[in-house]
Order: C-alpha cells, then sequence, then structure tokens
C-alpha cells in the first residue's frame, strides 16, 4: 500500500514532469520563427549572370604574372559533333579554361597559345590526314582526347593510327557485353563493376555493344568491358572501354563508349587530365539537395483513393506517413528539405487547401532547417502561370512575408513566361528536370539560376550510377528532385508510399554514400554556392613541392577538389583540406590565396 507522502511525492513528480514537457513545447513553439526563411540574407548576394565566367571570353589570367597563362583547350569536330561541343564548352566554362574551336585539324592553330589539350571527334577526322598533326601535337605536349573513336572498319585499315592510340587488334567490330567495369582511382566513388545479374536487370541500361579494341603495351585501361563467358581472356585481352597511351610528355586517351555526349562527362574530362600530371585542382560548387515537388499535404483532394489503399485522408497520409519518412531519409543521408508545395493537384473539384497545414509544415521545415518553396510545373489543363495565380491567395494568408526563393518548374521551360507573376518576386533558383543534355547548373535569365536534377528520387539504374560518379566527380553537386505528384494518385502499385518510401530511401541513402564529403544544402544555399561557383576565376601553379592556389574576389569560401598522383597533401594555409578516396582532396578555400605542401607518397599509406 502506498503512504499518502509516496502518493503525493509522486503526484507532485509527475505534475512538475507535465509542466516541463509542455513549457518546452511552447517555449520551442513561440521561437520558432516559422515565418522568416533563414537562408534569405544568404540569397542577398549580387551576384549574377553578368558576373558569370565565359569560356568563350576568356582573357588572360588577372592575377600574378607568375602564376602563368590561363591554359587552353581545342576542340575539333563538326556538325554532328553537337552534343560532345556543349560538353566541351561547360567543362572549360567550369573549371575557367579558354576555348578554342574548329571543325577539321588542318585548321588548327596549337602554336604559343597555351594549349594544353585537344578534344577530337574521332568520326569527323581523316585518318591518313590527321595523323602527321596529331603527331606534332603530341611531340608538343598536348594532350589528346578522343571523345568518339572513328569507326572500327577505318581503325582496321590504318595500322599506324591505331599503333598511335594504344589499339593492338581489332578484335571485332561490335561485341555483346554483359557489363563494365570501372576501375579505382579514376572517378570519384572508387571501383565499380556493373554486371547483367538477374536479380539487378531492371538496372541495366549501359551501352554494351561496342567494339572489341585489345589494347598494346604502354597503354592504362581505366573502364573495362566484361564479357558474360571471359574463359582464359586475361584483363588486357577484354574490350577497353576508356583507356590512356602516352607518348613522350603527352598522354592519349581514348572513349569508346558514349559517355562524352553527355554532359556527366565532364567528370570524364576532369579524371583525364587529372591523370596528365603530377596534380589537378579544379573548383566545385560543393552542395548536395533534396527538392521534394509537388508536396500535397494541404487539401483533403482524392480522398476515396487515399481512404482505400491507407484508411487516412491525403492529408494525414502526407503527415502520419510521408513526412516521417522524409525526415528520416535526411537524418540518414546528411541532406536537407527543399519542399516545393503544391497547395493543390485538382483545381476543378472544390476542395480548397487548409492554411493551418501549410504553417504546421513551415513549422517543422524550421525545425529541420529545410526551406519552402514553390512548385509550378504543369498539370492537366493548368499552366505554371495559371496554378501561381491560383495559389496566391493561399500562400498569402498562410506564408506572409516569408521569403519563397527556390521554385520547381519540371522541364525548365521559359522563365520569361511567368514574368510579373507576384508570387516569384523573390524567387532566386530555379530546379527543373533537364529534357535533355542542358548544362548541370547554369543561369536562366540574369538574376535566377538554374540547378537541373541528375535523378529522380524513385530511380537509380547503371547509368544514373555512372552519372553520379562523374557529375559528382565534376562538379560536387547534385539535386535529387524527389516528385510526389503521383503518389497522391497513384497510376500504379510501384506509386503505393510504402513500396515508393523503401525505392526512394535505398537510393538516395545507399548510393549518395560515397559522397557524403560534400554538403547537404537547401535549393538556396546551393544557388549561393552556384553563383559563387560560376563567377569564380582562379589559377594555380606548383612550385617544387608546393601548389600556389590564388583566386578572384568572389566574396565567401570556395571549393576545389585536387587529385595527386604518387604524393600527398602535407600541410595546408589559406584554407582546410580533406583527403578522398582515390588521390582526391576536397578544398575549402576562404583567403584569396593559399599554399599547399605535398610530399612524396609513402608505400603501404592510403587515403
Amino acid at each position: 500500500m502506498v503512504s499518502r507522502r509516496n502518493f503525493f511525492a509522486m503526484g507532485l513528480t509527475m505534475l512538475i514532469l507535465f509542466f516541463m514537457f509542455q513549457f518546452t513545447g511552447m517555449v520551442k513553439n513561440a521561437l520558432n520563427e516559422y515565418s522568416v526563411n533563414e537562408y534569405e540574407s544568404a540569397a542577398s548576394a549580387a551576384l549574377s549572370a553578368g558576373s558569370m565566367y565565359s569560356a568563350a571570353s576568356a582573357g588572360s589570367w588577372a592575377g600574378d604574372a607568375d602564376m602563368g597563362e590561363r591554359p587552353c583547350i581545342l576542340f575539333v569536330g563538326d556538325e554532328g559533333s553537337g552534343d560532345i561541343r556543349e560538353v566541351v564548352r561547360w567543362w572549360c566554362t567550369y573549371t575557367k579554361r579558354g576555348l578554342l574551336e574548329c571543325s577539321e585539324l588542318s585548321e588548327a592553330v596549337f602554336a604559343d597559345n597555351g594549349l594544353a589539350a585537344a578534344v577530337i571527334d574521332g568520326e569527323s577526322i581523316e585518318l591518313r590526314q590527321a595523323l602527321p598533326v596529331l603527331k606534332e601535337m603530341a611531340e608538343r605536349g598536348i594532350h589528346l582526347i578522343f571523345a568518339r573513336l572513328p569507326e572500327a572498319a577505318e581503325l582496321e585499315r590504318y595500322s599506324d593510327f591505331r599503333e598511335f592510340i594504344g589499339i593492338r587488334d581489332v578484335h571485332m567490330r561490335r561485341v555483346e557485353l554483359s557489363g563494365i567495369h570501372v576501375f579505382d582511382g579514376f572517378l570519384l566513388g572508387g571501383e565499380k563493376i556493373y554486371e547483367n545479374r538477374p536479380d539487378e536487370e531492371e538496372k541495366m541500361d549501359l551501352e554494351l555493344e561496342v567494339p572489341w579494341y585489345m589494347t598494346g603495351t604502354g597503354t592504362k585501361t581505366y573502364i573495362m568491358g566484361i564479357l558474360e563467358d571471359q574463359g582464359e581472356y586475361k584483363n588486357e585481352m577484354l574490350p577497353a572501354i576508356l583507356w590512356r597511351k602516352s607518348v613522350k610528355n603527352a598522354k592519349i586517351f581514348c572513349v569508346n563508349a558514349d559517355y562524352l555526349t553527355h554532359m556527366y562527362g565532364i567528370g570524364f574530362l576532369n579524371a583525364m587530365m587529372a591523370d596528365t600530371d603530377v596534380c589537378e585542382i579544379y573548383p566545385v560548387v560543393n552542395a548536395q539537395s533534396l527538392s521534394v515537388a509537388n508536396f500535397s499535404g494541404f487539401a483533403d483532394e482524392n480522398g476515396a483513393r487515399m481512404e482505400e489503399l491507407y484508411s487516412l485522408s491525403q492529408t494525414a497520409v502526407y503527415r502520419e506517413l510521408i513526412w516521417p519518412a522524409l525526415v528520416s531519409v535526411t537524418y540518414r543521408s546528411g541532406s536537407k528539405i527543399s519542399l516545393l508545395a503544391a497547395p493543390q493537384l485538382d483545381y476543378g473539384d472544390g476542395i480548397e487547401p487548409n492554411v493551418q497545414n501549410l504553417i504546421y509544415y513551415m513549422k517543422l521545415l524550421r525545425e529541420e532547417h529545410g526551406e519552402l518553396g514553390i512548385s509550378a510545373s504543369s498539370l492537366p489543363d493548368v499552366t505554371p502561370a495559371g496554378r501561381l495565380e491560383r495559389d496566391r491567395p493561399f500562400y498569402q494568408e498562410g506564408a506572409g512575408d516569408y521569403a519563397m526563393l527556390s521554385l520547381y518548374l519540371g522541364d525548365a521551360g521559359d522563365i520569361r513566361e511567368l514574368a510579373g507573376q507576384p508570387l516569384l518576386n523573390k524567387v532566386r533558383t530555379v530546379a527543373a528536370v533537364p529534357a535533355g543534355e542542358e548544362p548541370l547548373v547554369s543561369y536562366l535569365d540574369e538574376n535566377i539560376t538554374l540547378q537541373n536534377a541528375i535523378h529522380l528520387a524513385e530511380t537509380h539504374t547503371y547509368t544514373d550510377d555512372l552519372a553520379l560518379m562523374g557529375i559528382q566527380t565534376a562538379l560536387g553537386y547534385s539535386n535529387i528532385v524527389l516528385d510526389l505528384q503521383k503518389v497522391s494518385d497513384p497510376p500504379s502499385a510501384d506509386y503505393y508510399w510504402e513500396k515508393f518510401a523503401r525505392e526512394i530511401s535505398q537510393n538516395i541513402v545507399t548510393y549518395w554514400k560515397n559522397y557524403r564529403c560534400f554538403e547537404g544544402t537547401t535549393l538556396s544555399e546551393s544557388d549561393e554556392r552556384i553563383r559563387r561557383f560560376l563567377a569564380l576565376d582562379y589559377r594555380a601553379a606548383e612550385q617544387e613541392n608546393r601548389i600556389i592556389l590564388k583566386r578572384n574576389d568572389v566574396e565567401g569560401p570556395v571549393w576545389f577538389l585536387l587529385k595527386v598522383n604518387g604524393r600527398t597533401v602535407k600541410h595546408m594555409e589559406g584554407g582546410t583540406c580533406e583527403a578522398q578516396k582515390g588521390g582526391y582532396y576536397l578544398i575549402e578555400l576562404d583567403a584569396q590565396s593559399a599554399v599547399i605542401e605535398l610530399e612524396e607518397e609513402q608505400v603501404g599509406i592510403h587515403n
């Protein structure tokens, strides 16, 4: 039996605990400045499209004379080389290189112009005429990158050209591969084997029908084809997909696939250049965003369907199932939520969104250091402009003065068609799903940046994974778009939340774990970094065992990837340096200049 004294003590303790928890919740709610976007101040920078570095108009380096001239790239390709040309142009823009272009090698001018490398579409050259010019370029120490190789039948005819680029034998003009092997130390992400296995047949979408080239002595293979029955074939006899041959002071790279026709090929170009010398350094964005588009937890639309599937209303599904899962994914992946709201998905059903639901999620976003943005992609019978006009009263009542800085447009379209929309007065960045080979990050107009999605969260094929490696190597950037429109009205069982949530969680948490060195950001934070990245100009010079790094006066920190071969970083002044796999280092530069000290790599020690 409990005495009165003990009963009173227990009751008093429970009362105190009750008030403590109530008081904590009240204080937390009172201090939650949900109506303020904590990233608005970061978006106040004056950088715009006019501040952007352009490879086409690149001049001399404006820094010290002892930093040398700006490196320059030559592109050789005809009218059929459009995709590769765009990749090379954006590569030079992102890495702050100069760019020369010509349609034929006979037009190339490469004497005394700081030419570091030439990217060549092998399908656009005549082999017999091209070989003497290519040999002269290699003699001068100009690296050669064959973005596409000449036809296998042409290579069979010209043994001198084959020998020059490192092909010992054209074993077969076409062979069907069962997968590819990416060796460690080439791209960020390490070694990868993409093989056509029965349990992952839906992931295999790589280019698998290629010419079978056997490489000769003095070559190094970075990507190799895998055969279903390799039998007695040794590695050097298997189909080479990407390899390098050394010719005196120059390196010749050959790509036996379509990698450089896609924007992720920028990462392959960086990785190739990183293997031409002792070290290579180039800027990156350092931003990983999760864009949750068409988040529709504000109106009880499609009620009968939601009750049938979940025994819950649509708003309850979003509160009790979808939101907790999103928070779990962010914790496990180190990302932040950019919630791009969709007050309605059906503007003709007479069901209006509840402003209190918007306030509820704004409070949750503030607690999770996320941000609120706008979804305005096209819907049946409703244009983006129509959506913005219909949604404006809802946002004005619920969000008040909250600065909505980010917009989701599906495929980017023309932002000028939305000019004058009051909801977009403060928008500074657009998340979009590219319809083709568009730049990864750029400007849509003078003041609005474009952050193209690199993947959709619900799918991750082998091509997606290879592209992820390339883009992370190129820019240290990703924007994963999770579009919830089909979750609100599932067209098939693939979009039932239990299955859909499992897929997105696996894709985001599993496949991005190798790139946790880059920071999780909201779209506004990423926008700020993209503006600095695009406006950045820099030079790096190696002096004995030191790298001198200098940049222009763009305000705020900037980031670089450094790849060193045969050496390691001993110390850095002017910033921080963090070792990654495969000889890469992530550098944060706060000052206008930095000194990076190197030392010889010790045998048996790996980063």
